[in-house]
């Protein structure tokens, strides 16, 4: 038992590492940053904010064990908001206080939802819509179709929000389990220039429904993530259909075009 917990705990970091690493808004720095001399100054000093975050709430949390004993595994994810509101009663500069902390908080999670909500309509409008679905659409075309599964997304999201299937602690491990199954497309992809498109895909689409089947009916072999087991085939059915798909002169002849742009 014992075992399968650090087995646990150390599969969790390995998953929340490799998610955090290919995240959007993460991609998107990187493409955004203008020299590569800014981007590290600029990962250097992210690479301490997480210690602070994440000291916060543990602080937040060992408070909370004192303030509000007895809170059952739901009614802890409501502890910020119920300290909060304790706060605000005390005093007018505690309650504006509050309200710019959940202002802050409000915009936190904006900043990157948007990426993900940006590059998800981004693939659905280009890499979709325009490729494969309607070849001959306008940009005008392809942009409006992304902004409208955009908002789709977000009424969908809203429900979630409103209804949420479980903890937020699962849903954040779930998110990595099923990010880190694109890892071998943007991994491998930059260090072997055999890998092929289609092993990429189907490799991605086996990894997800294995990590989705086993996450959403609480398999956990070892002790070891769903996601990873995921990721272990996913990059297994990359790697060997790379070997199967050859790649076109065109194909490479694009390859090595976009590697010496």
């Amino acid at each position: 038992m014992v075992f399968e917990g650090v087995v646990g705990w150390f599969s969790m970091l390995i998953l929340v590492t490799i998610g955090a690493a290919i995240y959007p808004h993460a991609i998107q720095r990187i493409y955004a940053a203008g020299s590569e001399l800014n981007l590290k100054r600029s990962l250097t000093w992210m690479a301490w904010a997480p210690f602070l975050t994440s000291g916060v709430v543990f602080l937040i949390g060992i408070i909370g064990i004192k303030a509000f004993p007895g809170l059952s595994e739901a009614d802890s994810e409501q502890l910020v908001g119920m300290m909060a509101n304790h706060i605000a009663t005390q005093n007018g500069f505690f309650y504006w206080a509050m309200i710019i902390l959940f202002g802050g908080i409000i915009a936190a999670i904006v900043s990157t939802a948007d990426s993900v909500l940006l590059t998800l309509s981004s693939v659905i409008s280009k890499d979709i819509y325009g490729r494969y679905l309607n070849k001959d659409a306008s940009d005008q075309k392809q942009i409006k179709v992304g902004k409208t599964i955009g908002v789709l997304v977000v009424i969908g999201l809203l429900y979630l929000a409103w209804n949420p299937p479980a903890t937020l602690y699962r849903i954040f491990i779930l998110k990595f389990e099923l990010l880190i199954q694109v890892a071998p497309a943007f991994i491998l992809g930059i260090y072997w220039k055999n890998l092929h498109a289609k092993a990429v895909f189907i490799g991605m689409l086996i990894g997800t429904i294995i990590a989705a089947y086993m996450a959403f009916n609480g398999l956990k072999p070892f002790g070891i993530a769903s996601g990873l087991w995921g990721l272990g085939v996913n990059t297994i059915f990359a790697v060997f259909l790379s070997f199967y798909f050859k790649q076109t002169k065109e194909e490479k002849a694009r390859l090595e075009e976009t590697l010496t742009v």
